[in-house]
């Protein structure tokens, strides 16, 4: 465990970490407690360390917004033609919890809101396939374009580092344009702040938001890292919001002290 995090400490930089064997632990984690899952890449954003802007790896295309959201959504539509199979755990499409972390998370959350861009048109329902619940964890629902490899990533996906390009197309400019009749809105430290004010504004029933929780002695890496671990503060949480989910009569365990 501590090579791998020496790795990922080296390695990520925001929309360019997509390796299954990072999140292993979560797949292992959460199908021991009967739950089936799917681990999912997106594409990835190529950088160059050096800073050289017009680096692009050989025998590969750029990739540019909406890349990652559409990645998302053609996993959703994997499990949601597939999953009810005895092949993949005669599960339920219906009750799908996505799940992303960082990176991740933003095109999650991109996938969802992608009704606040006008210029993507799916001719599908708004929010197809159907959706249990969300969890995002450390998701960068804002950038900071200060950061020397995020504004050279902001470059890449969105074409500019210029916040009047790419702040409509993040995932809290997507979710503020959302049309009002917006499945997504029912119900419904600095940018996972914005964006919860954001949901508190448009939420129906008015006023309503999501569940948000800072874990206590960890990082944005540790965090789901820990998942599986014997440090099972963050996994309980996460398993008992996917239980109230999915689960019409589940009861929250009593914390016993």
């Amino acid at each position: 465990m501590d090579e791998l995090f020496a790795r990922i400490v080296q390695d990520t930089t925001r929309f360019n970490l997509g390796d299954e064997e990072y999140w292993g632990n979560i797949g292992h984690y959460f199908a021991n407690q009967g739950i089936i899952v799917v681990i999912v890449n997106h594409q990835l954003v190529h950088y160059d360390r050096g800073g050289d802007d017009s680096f692009q790896p050989e025998d590969t295309a750029p990739v540019t917004y909406p890349a990652g959201a559409d990645d998302v959504q053609l996993a959703r539509e994997w499990v949601y033609d597939n999953i009810r199979s005895a092949q993949f755990g005669n599960g339920s499409p219906e009750k799908v919890v996505l799940f992303g972390h960082s990176s991740g998370g933003a095109h999650i959350a991109m996938n969802l809101y992608a009704a606040g861009d006008p210029e993507q048109t799916t001719g599908k329902p708004a929010l197809f396939p159907p959706v249990a619940g969300v969890i995002y964890l450390s998701v960068p629902f804002w950038y900071d374009r200060t950061r020397p490899i995020r504004k050279q990533i902001l470059q890449r996906y969105y074409g500019s580092d210029a916040e009047d390009v790419w702040g409509p197309r993040s995932a809290l400019g997507l979710f503020q344009r959302l049309p009002d009749d917006s499945p997504v809105l029912k119900e419904a430290f600095d940018a996972a702040v914005a964006f919860f004010n954001a949901y508190r504004e448009r939420s129906r029933p008015a006023g309503t938001n999501a569940i948000f929780h800072v874990l206590d002695k960890h990082n944005h890496l540790t965090n789901v890292l820990s998942i599986g671990s014997s440090d099972n503060a963050q996994a309980l949480m996460l398993l008992d919001f996917i239980h109230s989910c999915t689960t019409s009569d589940w009861k929250k365990p009593e914390l016993k002290l």
